[in-house]
């Protein structure tokens, strides 16, 4: 019987972290510096269709539009204004338009985007008015940036049983066997590690506590689209 793909995806997301987080620094660095860096933002700009998953992404400063990695599995970064309010991972079009889908409340019920969700049900209920939806943008890198990166590090190690283990060929290996993408494993890593470096509001799996995601909660909080309630 197979292992959940996610499942297995994450335990090799782990052996990364164990086993190879200095080597793997630099690729994190450079997702984050991109992801971070105002000029790789894109304003979101919800438009309703029958399916409720339109949207458009508007380039920063009239740059080239940024097309490339947009159907690849990536990592990307939901801004509100200025504050990191979610982090993920995943195929780019389809989480972005996932998050479209519920923050217009018309996802089904077997679907969900936690940080859609949570901006739905907020302005439902009156704690966001819906000025909030026009001050969402979005920026993402696919796998495929860095995966040049990716190949050139060594990752191999030696177990407590004094086995010698090739984790990328390990990655490949189980990849195959449980049919999941052999970057799943490295979206997952980076994910994590951004969530909790940015402090991402609505993280909350895979993310600890810390002064960075206070300070985004409370300049949040103090933002007009929000109720005194909140």
């Amino acid at each position: 019987m197979k292992i959940p793909k996610t499942k297995k995806a994450k335990e090799l997301q782990n052996l990364l972290a164990k086993h190879h987080g200095k080597v793997l620094s630099p690729i994190v660095n450079h997702v984050y510096q991109y992801l971070t860096d105002v000029e790789n933002r894109y304003k979101l700009t919800l438009n309703h269709t029958d399916r409720g998953m339109g949207f458009d992404l508007h380039e920063p400063f009239k740059k080239e539009s940024f097309t490339k990695g947009y159907n690849e599995l990536g990592v990307y970064q939901i801004f509100i204004n200025d504050i990191p309010f979610y982090t993920g991972e995943g195929i780019m079009n389809n989480r972005i338009s996932r998050f479209c889908k519920a923050v217009l409340g018309e996802n089904r019920y077997d679907e969900g985007h936690k940080a859609g969700d949570y901006i739905y049900k907020n302005i439902q209920n009156g704690r966001f008015n819906k000025d909030i939806l026009n001050t969402i943008y979005v920026s993402y890198l696919s796998i495929n940036d860095f995966m040049p990166m990716y190949e050139s590090t060594n990752l191999k190690f030696t177990d407590i049983t004094g086995e010698y283990i090739d984790t990328k060929d390990h990655i490949k290996k189980l990849s195959i066997e449980q049919g999941f993408n052999k970057s799943k494993p490295m979206t997952y890593y980076i994910e994590k590690i951004i969530m909790n470096k940015i402090g991402s509001i609505l993280n909350t799996n895979n993310q600890s506590p810390s002064d960075i995601k206070y300070i985004n909660e409370r300049k949040f909080r103090e933002k007009s689209f929000v109720s005194q309630t909140y």
